[in-house]
Formats: C-alpha cells, sequence, structure tokens
C-alpha cells in the first residue's frame, strides 16, 4: 500500500509543469465520442468540496490544492 506522501508525490506529478508529456496527455482531445481534454473532465467532475475530501486523503497535491481553495465558484 502507499502511503500518502507516495500518492501526493504521484499526483503532483501528474502536473508538473516542467514535462511537455503531462500536459500533452492533459492537454490533448479524449476523442471517441467524448468532448473536451482530460484536464477540463477532471475540473468539471472535482468540486470544491470533493477536492477538500481528496486534499485530506492525498495531501496538498498541486491540483486538488488548487481546486479545492475555489470554494466561491460554485
Amino acid at each position: 500500500m502507499a502511503t500518502k506522501e507516495q500518492v501526493t508525490e504521484y499526483v503532483n506529478g501528474q502536473f508538473d509543469e516542467n514535462d511537455p508529456s503531462n500536459w500533452e496527455y492533459w492537454e490533448k482531445p479524449v476523442g471517441g465520442g467524448i468532448q473536451g481534454t482530460r484536464i477540463s473532465l477532471v475540473q468539471n467532475w472535482m468540486s470544491p468540496e470533493i477536492a477538500g475530501i481528496l486534499q485530506k486523503l492525498v495531501g496538498d497535491a498541486i491540483m486538488v490544492g488548487r481546486i479545492a481553495k475555489n470554494r466561491s465558484n460554485v
């Protein structure tokens, strides 16, 4: 089983701004009848309340922390 720190490190690695392959994955259209990109799907699915719960589970990961702080945009 992974530790909380390992999960946080993995999640942060998915959004590393210095790794263009990560951003290509997240910003490339999904396809297969799905409109939009993976990042837009995550942002639409993950409400600030869900992000707050995930933040408690995985730590202060980059994307989770950003969405959790956005509680006024509901």
